[in-house]
């Protein structure tokens, strides 16, 4: 299934992401993963709830809170040092300001959990600015 279809109640929860490293190698699964949408995302959920992502590198209005160099095997010859890192979205204000931003067309629908923890469609409304 797919990372996006999760539903999430919008509070005590933390997100934790490991998703594929980007510019390595690749595995058959995650050929067509899709970093741009997938940052995006954690953006997106960073509003209501903590984001953590496991990544070498991450876009620059995230943050970077722990990391280690470790050795990476990926057979008995090849050993290689890299740094393992975690990030946290900012939330600075540019940030959420991108966020609210974003045009109509990705708004259009909109969601929000009622109390019963079940995802309810919200009316569709202008957005301006």
């Amino acid at each position: 299934s797919d990372y996006r279809d999760m539903l999430l109640p919008h509070r005590n929860v933390l997100i934790y992401c490991d998703p594929p490293y980007e510019n390595t190698t690749k595995y058959s699964t995650s050929k067509n993963f899709d970093h741009k949408i997938f940052w995006d995302w954690c953006r997106e959920k960073s509003i209501y709830v903590p984001v953590l992502i496991s990544e070498q590198q991450a876009p620059d209005d995230l943050v970077c809170i722990w990391e280690q160099n470790i050795k990476r095997t990926i057979d008995a010859k090849n050993k290689t040092v890299v740094t393992e890192k975690l990030f946290k979205v900012a939330n600075t204000p540019e940030t959420m300001l991108k966020l609210k931003k974003k045009s109509f067309r990705q708004k259009r629908i909109l969601f929000r959990l009622n109390s019963s923890m079940h995802l309810k469609r919200l009316p569709k409304t202008n957005i301006s600015g």
